[in-house]
Parts: structure tokens; C-alpha cells; sequence
């Protein structure tokens, strides 16, 4: 398996990025969130302006949060097959405890 240890560091750089976005995700959401604060208020704007909009903001960060912790749970179990097989990987991430963690639970 000449290709395994480039692969593993393709999966490795993957999943990092993957992680990486998805901060990025969060982050814009929460920039957005602000902007539609400070629209509302607005002396000319109604204080319930917008309010499914900002409902439905929530419901997409809830989502992306639980994407997120799938994301680590999926880096978790990429750790722990390259530990089973015996593969080196300059991973030093340490588990996110979230394995065992049901989303709603906690």
C-alpha cells in the first residue's frame, strides 16, 4: 500500500478544512445575525421586524452545530482507524469527547 500514506494525509488535510468551513459557516451566520440586529434597531423599524427570519437563522445555526460535532465525531473515528491499523499520523487532535454525547441529551 505504497498510496497509504499520502492518503492519509489527504484525509487529514480533508477533514481539517471541513472543520475549518464550517467555523467559517458559523461565523458568517452570527455576522449576519448582528447586521439584522442593528436593522432592527432601527428607530424606524418595528421591534418584531423580521422575527421568522431570525427564527429561522436559529434553526440553521442549530443545524450547522450539530453538523459540526458529526464532524469531529467523523474525525474521532478517522483517529481511531488509524490507530487500530498502526498508521503514524501527525494528527495530535486530541478526541472531542462527543462520542458518546447524543445531540439533546447533554
Amino acid at each position: 500500500m505504497e498510496t497509504l500514506p499520502r492518503e492519509v494525509l489527504d484525509i487529514r488535510t480533508g477533514i481539517r478544512n471541513t472543520e475549518a468551513l464550517s467555523d467559517e459557516l458559523l461565523a458568517a451566520m452570527a455576522s449576519l445575525k448582528l447586521k439584522m440586529l442593528s436593522f432592527r434597531s432601527h428607530p424606524d423599524v418595528e421591534p418584531h421586524a423580521a422575527q421568522k427570519a431570525f427564527m429561522r437563522l436559529q434553526r440553521a445555526e442549530q443545524n450547522l452545530v450539530a453538523s459540526a460535532n458529526d464532524l469531529f465525531r467523523t474525525h474521532d473515528e478517522l483517529l481511531d482507524t488509524a490507530t487500530r491499523m498502526g498508521i503514524e499520523h501527525p494528527d495530535f487532535t486530541q478526541p472531542s469527547g462527543l462520542a458518546d454525547i447524543a445531540v439533546g441529551t447533554e
